[in-house]
């Protein structure tokens, strides 16, 4: 295995029980390394799962016993040889027998010699490292046209080159194979959430998970099938990888393998303190009964992958011919997309959002609804992904926030009670640099103050960079607009930001309000939830709500404002004008369609 290089620099791993300003003045060495320094031995192996420095050092107090966490790293599959420098106290006897039984390549007592002494030490294993990872200079140059260079994987084209070769071989011996197209889940909202750096990082952990699990296959294909077989592993970008396995075509043996690698990818990561568990989808496509040609089983392992994904609580998928069909449909509901923002096929409709006290209704979502001149009514959940996959979804919020400001200016002209409307906004928009300036500019071509738009936005999207979106909230909250965050619950925010964010109110997302007669568990997070914004004087708007006895809970609980079938589904603009509370007056329910 090859350690980790940041250009000319040679990356060493820290697990110390000292301030990481001790441990400098110590390891001041003319070498030039990167350290990175730890504290616990979890957040220690998670780093060694996307990294492979060019040393170890260990305290021999970190993690409360430096010598069995040296021996941890020892186990760890590809860490036998890993250059490991005990730090001691003191060579006595009883050091050196736990040192060989620890397995460390060298130590320094730190009672004895200077600082500049420990730094020539580190200096030297550095240079031996530096030395091993340059003796086979043609071995490199080969390997970094066909790798991945974030991951150390086959990168696309090689993979298929090798696969192309493999279906020659399968082909000439009669035998089968089978392709894996590995999706993980929802990795934009990682990157949204936290940074691409550690993205990367993640990916790159999962990447040495699966090639673990590859290595082992040999044991996997006697387990199941007694067979013997070849596997090729590689990144296809992004967060996609693919394994073709030769010699295999039974769906239960392929069913373990890709179980497996589900497993591997589940196992949680540790990230700044805090447990992440990732998932993925998985396409699988059968050589001969699905194809014999490298692009066409791609093809259909992708088509598979997304048949996994549309699927909740099914995360590996065979394919079948009838995904043909699907696939055409989702690319023709694209360019469809392009032409409906044209042609004006898009409309808006209205959810009303109740006062939970009064009954008043002074406030609306608004909610983008597609209705095709060939293919009828197309739900949200079907044009929405879409969107936001082909870049559409930026386009198609500038329009709904200027058709929302565009109503606003109508209802008012008519004396509707309309004090606020919500509208939802993507991350492509969001992050946009001129986001703020197209949201001014709309306001004052339409004449509408902005204290009348509510922009919600998903907790993922304001974590992603807190300081920087913690300005362009501000920004716009100078234009009079307030702000909500969409799902609250259901995305990685920190409490300790949320009292920084300059937001007014926090929706609960229909999943927990579903749950409310039932589930314990949620009834704890609203009840949470509530008393937080009560805290921060927050509003909070409860989605989803569909029987009294929720309703219910929420009033008893403080819920401000409710929105749900209870009281009325989304209305196109003119039925939903007659929801609006008039001045001074109270109604009691919203006319039926």
């Amino acid at each position: 295995m090859r350690f980790e290089q940041s250009g000319n620099s040679l990356k060493v791993l820290i697990c110390a029980s000292k301030t990481c300003r001790e441990l400098a003045a110590l390891l001041s060495t003319p070498v030039n390394w990167e350290a990175e320094h730890v504290f616990c031995a979890a957040t220690a192996l998670s780093y060694l799962e996307g990294e492979y420095p060019a040393l170890v050092l260990i305290d021999q107090a970190f993690n409360g016993n430096g010598f069995a966490f040296c021996r941890e790293i020892r186990g760890k599959r590809g860490f036998a040889e890993q250059p490991v420098l005990m730090l001691v106290d003191e060579a006595d006897n009883n050091t050196i027998e736990a040192l060989r039984e620890s397995g460390a390549s060298e130590f320094y007592a730190l009672n004895y010699g200077s600082p500049s002494a420990l730094g020539f030490r580190i200096e030297q294993m550095l240079r031996c490292a530096r030395t091993r990872h340059q003796q086979s200079p043609q071995v490199e140059e080969i390997d970094t046209r066909h790798i991945d260079s974030l991951t150390g994987l086959l990168n696309r084209r090689h993979f298929k080159y090798q696969f192309e070769q493999c279906l020659k071989q399968a082909s000439d011996q009669r035998i089968g194979g089978a392709v894996m197209l590995v999706d993980v889940d929802d990795f934009k909202r990682v990157n949204s959430s936290f940074d691409y750096q550690t993205g990367d990082y993640i990916l790159k952990v999962l990447a040495r998970r699966l090639a673990s699990v590859i290595r082992d296959s040999d044991m996997i294909m006697r387990d199941v099938s007694h067979v013997q077989s070849q596997q090729i592993l590689a990144r296809m970008g992004g967060d996609e990888f693919t394994l073709y396995i030769d010699g295999v075509s039974e769906v239960s043996t392929l069913l373990s393998i890709a179980n497996r690698l589900l497993e591997a990818i589940s196992v949680p990561l540790v990230l700044d303190g805090y447990e992440m568990v990732m998932s993925a989808s998985i396409g699988v496509a059968v050589f001969y009964e699905d194809g014999e040609k490298v692009d066409t089983l791609l093809r259909k392992a992708e088509q598979a992958m997304y048949a996994s994904k549309s699927c909740p609580g099914d995360p590996i998928t065979f394919y079948n011919p009838n995904m043909e069909s699907a696939a055409r449909t989702r690319l023709l509901l694209e360019s469809e997309m392009r032409k409906a923002l044209e042609c004006g096929q898009f409309s808006l409709h209205y959810q009303p959002q109740v006062n939970a006290s009064t009954g008043d209704v002074t406030r609306m979502e608004a909610l983008c609804r597609w209705q095709h001149a060939e293919f009828g009514f197309i739900p949200p959940d079907e044009f929405i992904p879409i969107a936001e996959e082909s870049g559409l979804i930026a386009m198609l919020g500038d329009w709904v926030l200027a058709q929302v400001c565009r109503q606003i200016r109508t209802w008012l002209s008519e004396g509707v009670n309309c004090q606020r409307v919500a509208v939802n906004v993507s991350a492509l928009q969001f992050f946009k640099s001129d986001f703020v300036e197209k949201v001014a500019n709309t306001l004052k071509f339409y004449g509408v103050d902005g204290s009348f738009i509510e922009l919600e936005l998903t907790e993922s999207i304001i974590m992603s960079d807190v300081n920087e979106n913690i300005s362009r909230l501000k920004s716009l909250k100078e234009l009079g607009i307030t702000l909500a965050i969409d799902d609250f619950g259901t995305g990685y925010s920190s409490l300790s930001y949320l009292k920084h964010l300059p937001i007014d109110t926090l929706k609960i997302e229909k999943s927990f309000v579903s749950q409310i007669a039932e589930n314990a568990p949620d009834l704890a997070i609203i009840e949470a939830i509530l008393a937080l914004a009560n805290r921060l004087d927050f509003d909070v708007v409860a989605e989803g709500v569909e029987e009294p006895a929720q309703l219910a809970f929420l009033q008893a609980k403080g819920c401000d404002f409710y929105q749900g079938y209870l009281y009325s589904r989304p209305l196109p603009a003119l039925q939903a004008a007659t929801c609006f509370t008039p001045h001074k007056t109270r109604i009691s329910a919203c006319p039926a369609l």
